[in-house]
């Protein structure tokens, strides 16, 4: 707001209105100070003329009375104007004291705008500089929104991919359950066959085994390789035979000569396919010896010093595609040419009906 500083200064609407109206109740008291001094004059000069003639008509006395009386009516409203006056003075100088006190708050106030106006100049910079850095940001978050848009894009696809993967290997999942369960089984089926062969193939062993190697009971057809008697043998569900002979060959012969009470002479030999001599002379089976382990032969009675013992194992074998006696005689019967039925030959010499 304007203040107003006396003559030439500027000033507000309200100010500037108080100070007018006071300028011109001053200059009324005045023209009324001065109208009452002219009149107060006139007056004088009037009683003076009045007193002058004296002999004046009574209209002149009555008028000379009724100035007389304007002029004191006129010196009381010199006086009211003067006290107007004094009154208008007193107003002015308070309206002064005000003017004073309202510059001295309005250069306050405008210290105070001008510190305002800083500030607000201040917080227009910090602001415009807020606006370029919107901008700025403005324009980094679009890049970042479209690097955004891109790898989101590239999120989809990696996440279809992914969603592909995933199916795979859910299949592939599905199949190595598949093929885990079907191992399980094969591994079931391989260790009950496994079992199966450790039973009926009991490995090598130095003598024959009363139970298998799972400690169970021995089954019919049982096999070990025995290491003492050096042979395979075979559980036939009550004893244990060697598989083949234990002769290599046709025959396996030992010979000793005894030394005093020596009843024990080793060789190796199917059990019922052996001969013993002691200084030639042959001995009988499970009278003069035991021959049942197939390793060693043991005499009933100890030999004396010097004998000889000689020991003859046979190998033992089977031959195939044979015939019985008695398959033989019928089948070479019904051959014989020129022979009856029931005809019976028993030399080659019979057949063909010739002679030798």
């Amino acid at each position: 707001m304007a203040i107003y500083r006396g003559s030439g200064g500027s000033g507000d609407a309200t100010n500037d209105a108080s100070i007018s109206a006071v300028t011109a109740l001053t200059i009324r008291a005045e023209d009324s100070r001065d109208a009452a001094a002219s009149s107060a004059g006139a007056a004088s000069g009037s009683a003076s003329a009045a007193a002058a003639s004296e002999a004046g008509v009574d209209a002149d006395r009555v008028a000379a009375e009724t100035a007389k009386t304007a002029a004191q009516t006129a010196k009381t409203a010199a006086e009211t104007a003067k006290t107007a006056s004094e009154t208008a003075k007193t107003a002015a100088e308070l309206a002064e004291t005000n003017a004073d006190d309202s510059a001295i708050a309005a250069a306050a106030s405008a210290s105070s705008i001008t510190g305002a106006v800083t500030a607000s100049a201040n917080s227009a910079t910090a602001a415009n500089n807020s606006a370029i850095a919107s901008a700025a940001s403005a324009v980094t978050s679009g890049t970042q929104a479209t690097t955004a848009t891109t790898q989101a894009g590239i999120s989809t696809t990696k996440a279809g991919e992914a969603n592909d993967s995933a199916i795979a290997a859910a299949a592939s999942a599905s199949s190595i359950t598949g093929a885990v369960t079907a191992s399980a089984a094969s591994a079931d089926a391989a260790a009950a066959s496994y079992d199966t062969f450790d039973d009926r193939y009991l490995g090598a062993k130095s003598s024959s085994p009363s139970v298998d190697n799972d400690g169970d009971a021995l089954i019919t057809g049982a096999q070990y390789f025995d290491t003492t008697a050096n042979e395979q043998r075979v559980y036939t569900g009550s004893i244990w035979k060697a598989t083949g002979s234990a002769v290599n060959g046709t025959t396996s012969r030992e010979v000793y000569t005894a030394t005093s009470g020596q009843t024990t002479y080793a060789i190796v030999y199917d059990a019922g396919f052996v001969d013993v001599y002691q200084n030639g002379v042959k001995l009988q089976t499970a009278t003069d010896f035991t021959a049942t382990s197939g390793t060693n032969i043991v005499l009933a009675v100890g030999a004396v010093t010097g004998d000889i013992i000689d020991i003859v194992a046979y190998s033992a074998f089977a031959v195939a595609n044979t015939y019985t006696k008695t398959e033989a005689d019928s089948k070479f019967a019904a051959d014989v040419e020129g022979g009856a039925p029931d005809s019976v030959y028993l030399t080659a010499q019979n057949y063909n009906g010739g002679n030798p």
